[in-house]
């Protein structure tokens, strides 16, 4: 089992006792730490859903109810129910809260897993290699494909980013909707870039996941996952695209 199935199935089932799962996990430190944060998210979220009921509280209410029956009229006190409703709200706000994270670094998962191993099946083929012979056919490629998602080109910014080599609209595993895939000549090697529609995030993230690094930036109605070798700068690249395409919100 190598790293990336390993954190595919940490996401779907954190507490997996295959014997590969479990394997993998005593022969690889990194991959037994994201485990170890997958499990504690969950927990995290668990605990802040909780809310923990009296053993009493049949009883509890059943006084409340024969003592509301004799006083309501002439003794009830508005500013109790407010008291209530208030402790309620803020139960219920801090559980979406914890929810929000839990789902927002879930997508993040899932999103730089997907990316890193479509890039590695990419680096592997062939199918990208006949499209390089025109530069030029690629770039209005890449104006129509980004079109399609709601971006705009600029063709002054354009040059700036770099020989673009490949673009289509592809598909990626566990992450909804069409994404448009592109990949440009770096300084160091050559970058895929992916941009998916939707759940965009609030800042960019940086991460490392096998033999590549990445970048995940907010960006139009969605986000940019950008995978390249460990030696490529991706914040010039990241700020090149946030340049190049403009987005209609």
């Amino acid at each position: 089992m190598n790293c990336l199935e390993f954190r595919r199935i940490s996401l779907s089932e954190p507490n997996s006792r295959t014997e590969g799962y479990l394997a993998h996990r005593a022969e690889c430190e990194d991959c037994a730490r994201y485990a170890d944060s997958v499990v504690a998210l969950d927990k995290k979220l668990e605990d802040a859903l909780r809310i923990p009921v009296p053993q009493d509280l049949a009883t509890r209410i059943k006084l409340r109810q024969l003592m509301q029956d004799e006083y309501m009229s002439p003794r009830f006190r508005p500013w109790q129910w407010a008291v209530a409703a208030s402790i309620f709200l803020v139960v219920a706000i801090s559980g979406l809260v914890g929810y929000q994270i839990y789902t927002t670094n879930q997508y993040i998962d899932r999103l730089t897993v997907a990316a890193v191993d479509h890039t590695r099946m990419e680096r592997q083929g062939s199918h990208f290699v006949a499209a390089h012979e025109d530069p030029v056919k690629q770039g209005l490629r890449f104006k129509q494909v980004l079109a399609a998602f709601g971006g705009k080109v600029m063709d002054d910014s354009l040059v700036e980013l770099g020989t673009i080599i490949h673009v289509q609209v592809c598909a990626l595993a566990h992450v909804e909707g069409p994404v448009a895939h592109v990949l440009i000549q770096g300084e160091a090697g050559l970058i895929t870039i992916y941009y998916v529609h939707g759940h965009k995030l609030k800042e960019r993230r940086s991460f490392n996941l096998g033999q590549y690094q990445g970048m995940l930036i907010p960006i139009g109605n969605g986000n940019m996952a950008i995978i390249a070798d460990p030696k490529e700068s991706l914040s010039p690249v990241a700020d090149k695209l946030e340049q190049t395409v403009v987005w209609q919100i």
